[in-house]
């Protein structure tokens, strides 16, 4: 009997057709159609067509991933959950609107360390890949009118809570990124999430704090300047 190492074997025992890899059936098609036995892998690359159902339900399929971004700035809210208003508020983020304008700001600091902070919440969505990372992203600065200087020591940080959905409590604190210092060259600041068992579903809640210290000792004040807010978390294509 010829030695079948790779490529096709008959197996007339069983009527069917044995795709073999180093005299290992990697999978086989019969009557009831292609078939991988248990503790194979079957790896695919390209496009995978055919008609009629694919039964998936005995065997792991791993799908390609990539990073898709959440776009999260219209969930932002003040400090105490309200809208964010249209004008300062003390120790809030606002909106600030004008002519081909659409940003959100800080509470000014003239001579003095304003601290704004506002909070957002979201769900994982229903393609997000179990554990899969996560990260809240802001893009930010520190925008100074007149005279105002900033101080090396202006921060921006971000939180993010596990929201337990039966009971509505929250566990620790899941962001793992310290408070990074905020300039007034416009940079993307990323605050890596602890994923370890987030799954598709689950609720987090966040918060976003600037702390800007205005030091110039004259008239002139500084804002945090928020351009963009969101996460990207890894999904299934």
């Amino acid at each position: 009997m010829a030695d079948y190492r790779k490529g096709w074997k008959l197996d007339r025992d069983n009527s069917r057709l044995n795709a073999v890899y180093n005299n290992d059936p990697s999978f086989y098609i019969d009557a009831n159609g292609a078939t991988v036995p248990s503790g194979e892998t079957l790896a695919i690359s390209g496009t995978l067509n055919g008609s009629g159902a694919f039964d998936l339900s005995s065997g792991t399929v791993t799908l390609p991933t990539r990073t898709a971004f959440i776009d999260l700035e219209e969930s932002l809210k003040a400090a105490d959950g309200a809208d964010l208003a249209l004008s300062e508020t003390a120790g809030d983020f606002f909106r600030d609107i004008g002519t081909n304008q659409w940003l959100i700001q800080g509470e000014a600091a003239i001579n003095e360390t304003e601290a704004s902070v506002g909070r957002f919440a979201f769900v994982l969505p229903e393609n997000y890949v179990s554990g899969g990372t996560i990260s809240l992203v802001v893009s930010a600065l520190v925008t100074l009118a007149g005279d105002a200087a900033n101080d090396a020591t202006s921060t921006i940080d971000m939180t993010a809570f596990k929201v337990t959905k039966a009971t509505g409590a929250v566990g620790s604190d899941l962001v793992s990124t310290d408070a990074q210092t905020l300039a007034t060259a416009g940079a993307d600041y990323s605050f890596t999430v602890t994923p370890t068992g987030l799954v598709a579903g689950d609720k987090l809640v966040c918060s976003l704090t600037t702390s800007v210290v205005e030091t110039a000792g004259g008239t002139g004040a500084a804002n945090s300047t928020i351009t963009r807010l969101g996460a990207n978390v890894q999904v299934n294509n």
